[in-house]
Parts: C-alpha cells; sequence; structure tokens
C-alpha cells in the first residue's frame, strides 16, 4: 500500500517535471533531440538508479499516466 504523502510528492515530482518539460520544448525542438530522449534521461536522473527521488515500477499507477502523457505528445 502506498502512504499518502508518497503518492503526493511522486505526483508532484512528476507534475514539475511535466511543467519544466513543457517550458524548455522550445529549446529542445532547436536543438533536434527528440523530446521523448528528454523525459528519457529526466526519468533516468530522478530515479532509482541515479537519485532515487521517483521511484515507478512496471505496475504503478504513475507509470500508466507518464505512458499516457507521453503518447499525447506524440
Amino acid at each position: 500500500m502506498i502512504s499518502g504523502e508518497y503518492f503526493l510528492s511522486n505526483r508532484a515530482l512528476i507534475g514539475i517535471v511535466l511543467i519544466v518539460a513543457c517550458l524548455l520544448s522550445g529549446i529542445v525542438e532547436r536543438s533536434g533531440v527528440p523530446i521523448a530522449a528528454v523525459f528519457l534521461g529526466l526519468g533516468a536522473l530522478l530515479g532509482s538508479s541515479a537519485f532515487g527521488l521517483l521511484d515507478v515500477g512496471f505496475r504503478t499507477p504513475a507509470l500508466h499516466v507518464l505512458a499516457t502523457l507521453g503518447l499525447l505528445r506524440s
């Protein structure tokens, strides 16, 4: 079971990542780097392999939300 505080902090972190990505989308488009690569890089930095700020497994609702948002952006 996920605690309420953990759930809210993960949602807030995901929201911050999305806002920053949207704000930087013009710069990213001009650089020629695909936005999917930026999201993958952010996920690698924030995930358990680097800073460990975000724990998104294969069966978590957060991954479903991120996947859906990624498909909407494409």
